[in-house]
């Protein structure tokens, strides 16, 4: 299982958060971020961040992961996933605010922007569980027992057989 990295939005109401049973396992990380501030401690972060609008995730970004290059998850909700990104892009050096600089380096790049494929279907409005798991799965990577406690669980799976099924 690869490194992952979760940003979390610090207004992120964690009793609603599809994330939240995954906190102690190893080898993921939350972190809580604010965005009215520059956040000097991702300074130095690294690896493949998962966000709308970049090129689509495939199973040959496995490389952009690895020690000290996780999979970072923005978890906020939609109204405050922007001044998210805007933040760990700051931080990455990037005050642009475009994507193209660190997608057009790939795995060269401190960060490398990827999205999820067209097509997917939530069975819950967009849940970060369910993002992650298809990356992983993407990636080559299965979430093993990371839906065992999600409410829509066999829903979701039904819903999105052609990720799950190669």
């Amino acid at each position: 299982m690869p490194s992952i990295l979760i940003l979390q939005h610090y207004k992120e109401n964690l009793r609603k958060c599809s994330l939240s049973h995954l906190r102690g396992d190893p080898g993921i990380e939350f972190r809580k971020l604010k965005v009215d501030r520059p956040a000097p401690q991702f300074r130095d972060l690294r690896g493949l961040v998962l966000v709308v609008g970049a090129p689509v995730l495939c199973r040959e970004d496995v490389g952009l992961i690895g020690v000290g290059r996780p999979l970072i998850l923005l978890d906020s909700t939609w109204a405050k996933v922007d001044a998210l990104l805007r933040n760990v892009e700051t931080a990455a050096g990037d005050d642009s605010g475009e994507l193209d600089r660190l997608v057009a380096t790939g795995g060269d790049a401190d960060l490398c922007f990827r999205a999820l494929p067209d097509g997917l279907e939530t069975a819950y409005p967009r849940k970060s569980i369910e993002a992650l798991v298809v990356a992983l799965e993407i990636l080559g990577m299965p979430a093993v027992g990371f839906l065992d406690s999600y409410r829509w669980k066999d829903e979701f799976l039904a819903r999105n057989q052609q990720v799950f099924s190669d």
